[in-house]
Order: structure tokens, then C-alpha cells, then sequence
């Protein structure tokens, strides 16, 4: 299951979106991968998927207003960098 948020953060796993698909993805025992703009979680071994399944641009080490202006490019490398890393 894939979902996103443009900041993925100890808020998104208390009641927002994101937190609904992955207790639902619980239930049914599918994975869950996160695409974000910004992964900013203060305890990762508390994730309730593991750490690796969450994607962000942050992570291409681009500034906020570079990512922010081409969001679009940006989450297309994250993207692929999905596919070669789970298939």
C-alpha cells in the first residue's frame, strides 16, 4: 500500500491519514510505504512499519524550496529509488 504526506512526523501516526491506512494495512497484513517531502520522526524503532519503508526528498539532499518548487521531479526520484530497492 502506498500513501504519502508532505511531512512525516510523530503527528502523522496520531489520527491523520497516513496513521488510518497503516492500522488498516495492519489488519490485513500488507505492507505500507510512505512518500513524503520531509521524514522528521523522533522515534524511529517506535514506527509501527519499518523505517525503511519511508521514502522522502529530504532525503536527496535538496533544499526545502528546491523540493517545494519541483516536488513533482523529486518525488519521481524517490519514487524509482522505491522500485529498485523493493523489486
Amino acid at each position: 500500500i502506498l500513501t504519502g504526506e508532505g511531512k512525516f512526523d510523530d503527528q502523522s501516526l496520531q489520527g491523520k491519514v497516513v496513521s488510518g491506512v497503516i492500522k488498516l494495512a495492519e489488519k490485513y497484513q500488507k505492507p505500507v510505504f510512505v512518500f513524503c517531502g520531509l521524514k522528521e520522526i523522533s522515534n524511529e524503532k517506535a514506527l509501527p512499519i519499518p523505517s525503511k519503508n519511508i521514502y522522502a526528498i529530504s532525503d536527496l539532499q535538496v533544499s526545502k524550496k528546491e523540493s517545494m518548487e519541483h516536488a513533482e521531479y523529486y518525488l519521481g526520484i524517490v519514487a524509482k529509488n522505491w522500485i529498485l530497492n523493493t523489486f
